[in-house]
């Protein structure tokens, strides 16, 4: 996915970035969840970012952890 969104080696295609870094997320890489939170943040669409690093979190990421927790102080 990051080859695509880079255009590392291939032509840029964002679409095709975000399918396969879906796919790393369903099969339960919390990297590529946090990296949709990343992506979903960056279009303001805060909701799925927050639910995106929970589930990163989840799985110990800590700089998911981190965000999430951020993200709790500044709604509290």
């Amino acid at each position: 996915g990051f080859c695509y969104y880079r255009g590392n080696g291939v032509a840029r295609d964002y679409m095709k970035a975000v399918e396969w870094v879906k796919l790393a997320a369903k099969r339960g890489d919390p990297e590529a969840y946090f990296t949709l939170g990343e992506w979903h943040y960056d279009m303001k669409l805060y909701v799925l970012s927050i639910d995106e690093f929970k589930k990163a979190a989840e799985s110990g990421l800590p700089r998911a952890q981190y965000a999430v927790r951020r993200e709790r102080e500044s709604t509290w």
